[in-house]
């Protein structure tokens, strides 16, 4: 079976992990990890994602994993709008692979999202504001019924990524 043919909100694997699809457009898919990749992580020194600790391991540690098991090429290299929580723009834009959900898509996609079974919250890569708004190291976190909240960045949480896939991969 193709990725493509799994509907939003169906369930695959990619090795042991669990995913589950949020949206298919033109051929490409949206997922997300069902549980972690990484638990009691950092988000790291600062709330800009571009910057940060979380970054550093989903590039360094998720993104090989999922790269062994579909392909580079399989993993669209798309654009992910950093505005904060209150719709600053400071932060910019990253081009990347596999990365932590926006705000935005948290709140587009939460009923998929919520996981009652999860132990922890998970991180988004939006920070909550902006240090001239008095919010220096907060970044929005998804608890497991979909809830949000803000998070200081030197506690851990849980890391359930997001990457846009060929849609036409086996699975």
């Amino acid at each position: 079976m193709k990725l493509k043919e799994v509907a939003v909100g169906g369930e695959f694997k990619i090795g042991a992990d669990s995913f589950i699809v949020l949206d298919q457009e033109d051929g490409k898919t949206f997922v997300v990890s069902k549980g972690f990749m990484l638990e009691s992580q950092a988000f790291g020194d600062t709330p800009d994602y571009r910057e940060s600790k979380l970054r550093n391991r989903i590039e360094a540690e998720i993104q090989p994993k999922i790269e062994a098991r579909v392909g580079a090429e399989n993993i669209l290299e798309h654009v992910a709008d950093l505005v904060t929580m209150d719709m600053q723009h400071d932060f910019g834009t990253l081009n990347c692979k596999v990365r932590s959900f926006t705000f935005d898509e948290a709140r587009k996609y939460n009923d998929l999202l919520a996981n009652k079974d999860l132990d922890s919250w998970t991180w988004t890569c939006t920070s909550w504001s902006v240090e001239d708004r008095g919010w220096n190291l907060a970044v929005v976190c998804v608890w497991q019924d979909g809830v949000f909240s803000d998070c200081r960045c030197h506690n851990c949480g849980g890391v359930r990524p997001v990457m846009w896939l060929n849609g036409n991969i086996e699975i």
